[in-house]
């Protein structure tokens, strides 16, 4: 995928919305593990962008942005992006603000299209710019292939055919493991036909954004929850 795969990284450890500078000047003074990955680097995170208010927070005075900042200067970081899976208007809010991200994680998968669509919405300017594009939940939580309609694989290979650098599927059983070599191993891009196919599949099954619920409730959320501005040096 061009430049976009040379920026993906490791994700070492994560600048939250929850945090000010001073809380990540005491983790840095603590010995924050350095960059020692290459050539894969560290990246700070700023983790589950789920709130209107958050890319704000970020860029408020000693916010998070600072904090990232001060990492990557300190060597505990290169790249420096952002995750989140509510809502696709809070990843256009974090682009718009006047900072040259480096990579975004969000939800891509065949239900998406039809519900606070991230593919839609987000997709099309990650790729204008160039980003580090890390698509995750290919499987919807493991409901898309709940629905019968359409196959692990198939969810897999949909999200592999997506203009992304990666694509994050969990791994949390030898099964799991297993499909997802598998898929990786007969991975042939998919049509554009192909692809609406899926989608069209999955249409009956949407319910109102019900089989994405990471988008829907708070259960996926960040906990403790964020604290707003202002924030100590």
């Amino acid at each position: 995928m061009g430049f976009r795969a040379s920026r993906i990284a490791i994700s070492s450890w994560l600048v939250g919305s929850l945090v000010g500078l001073r809380e990540i000047r005491i983790w840095l003074s603590s010995g924050g593990a350095p960059c020692q990955r290459e050539p894969v680097p560290a990246s700070p995170a700023f983790h589950s962008i789920e709130r209107v208010e958050h890319p704000d927070w970020i860029f408020e005075k000693h916010g998070a942005i600072e904090a990232a900042e001060l990492a990557r200067k300190q060597g505990k970081g290169r790249f420096i992006g952002f995750t989140g899976h509510k809502n696709p208007e809070y990843h256009l809010a974090m682009l718009a603000k006047p900072y040259a991200w480096d990579a975004l994680q969000m939800p891509l998968n065949a239900l998406d299209p039809h519900f606070r669509s991230f593919e839609h919405l987000v997709l099309p300017e990650a790729v204008k710019r160039n980003l580090g594009i890390e698509g995750m939940k290919p499987m919807a939580f493991q409901n898309a292939p709940k629905t019968g309609v359409v196959t692990s694989t198939e969810c897999l290979h949909y999200a592999m055919s997506l203009p992304v650098s990666v694509s994050i599927t969990e791994c949390e059983t030898e099964e799991r493991l297993r499909t997802a070599l598998e898929a990786v191993r007969a991975l042939e891009q998919l049509s554009s036909g192909e692809m609406q196919a899926l989608r069209d599949r999955l249409l009956p099954f949407v319910k109102g954004g019900e089989s994405e619920p990471y988008k829907t409730t708070t259960n996926f959320d960040n906990k403790p929850t964020a604290f707003a501005p202002p924030y100590e040096a």
